[in-house]
């Protein structure tokens, strides 16, 4: 089986690791904190996921470097420390292997979305987007859950998504790699929008038009970026 190394290892790097190890990968997790790292090492409790048990096999390395041996890479860290953890992978190694980004989002200081950024950085790399309704403590505890995986290359895509699919994880393949990416930053507006209607008691009526409308929204600002508009009304949009 191909070796994964996942760059953060809060609730979804953690989560990915467990699903990951199900299926027999061998998987590595590097946390930004040494001390932090050691502390899940020993323990082998994930407290962001109700401190469910992790599984022995599953590794906790101090520094990033030792993360890029490891066959594919899954970037689990926060959006906005992408650009300079990339930056930092580069002048480490230069890397010819898929990058599997898990976090949603636009860079805000360049505006730019993550495949452009790992596009600069990381030009050996084939970037590819997981992307979708997923709740980390239910991949955990191997509960249905479907993503996109979105790429380019449609060889990385079946590599990489039989290696992570499962009776509990089951990605649904995308090239539309710019749709994925856009749906899954903007949805989440519309999300808040929608919770915070719901708190002001605003009724169901104003909850179906924020939907519908911000639907649109998204639709017209991803096909506006060259995103296909059958993307938005798959799993990484609705």
């Amino acid at each position: 089986m191909k070796k994964f190394g996942i760059i953060g290892a809060g609730a979804w790097g953690i989560a990915l690791a467990i699903s990951l190890e199900k299926n027999g990968c061998p998987v590595s997790l590097w946390h930004h904190n040494e001390g932090k790292s050691k502390e899940l090492d020993l323990e082998r409790k994930a407290p962001k996921l109700n401190n469910i048990r992790i599984s022995d096999k599953i590794k906790f390395v101090p520094t990033i470097d030792e993360i890029l041996s490891n066959e594919i890479l899954i970037y689990a860290s926060p959006t906005q420390e992408f650009d300079r953890i990339t930056q930092r992978i580069q002048k480490i190694k230069t890397l010819e292997t898929p990058l599997v980004i898990t976090c949603k989002g636009i860079d805000i200081s360049s505006k730019k979305l993550l495949t452009d950024i790992s596009n600069k950085n990381l030009p050996g790399c084939i970037p590819m987007i997981l992307s979708g309704p997923g709740f980390a403590i239910d991949l955990a505890n191997g509960l249905p859950t479907a993503l996109t995986l979105a790429a380019t290359s449609n060889e990385a895509l079946r590599n990489v998504g039989e290696l992570m699919a499962n009776n509990s994880l089951r990605p649904y393949y995308n090239d539309d790699i710019i749709g994925v990416q856009i749906g899954g930053a903007l949805k989440n507006i519309i999300a808040i929008a929608t919770g915070i209607a719901m708190g002001k008691r605003l009724g169901d009526g104003a909850i179906a038009s924020l939907i519908t409308r911000g639907m649109n929204e998204i639709i017209t600002f991803g096909m506006a970026m060259g995103a296909k508009r059958e993307t938005f009304f798959g799993l990484s949009g609705i």
